[in-house]
């Protein structure tokens, strides 16, 4: 992971910490192990990655979509 993402990611997981805690609880890569372990493999249809698995259901891409089409609210 680049330093720019690592920086920003970790500036908000200490801005959680202390919504949820009251406190910063220590830097992103101490719980990497523990955050890793909690993941799911993402799912991919097409070009898509979800993070569950949404079989049966439709995607379209943002390169696929009429820009200039009005869509019901």
């Amino acid at each position: 992971m680049d330093e720019f993402l690592y920086n920003e990611l970790n500036r908000a997981w200490k801005t959680t910490c202390r919504v949820l805690f009251k406190e910063e609880i220590g830097e992103l890569k101490e719980y990497e192990g523990w955050l890793k372990d909690k993941m799911i493999e993402p799912y991919k249809k097409d070009s898509i990655y979800l993070s569950s698995n949404y079989e049966g259901n439709k995607f379209i891409d943002f390169k696929s979509i009429d820009w200039n089409k009005r869509f019901e609210p």
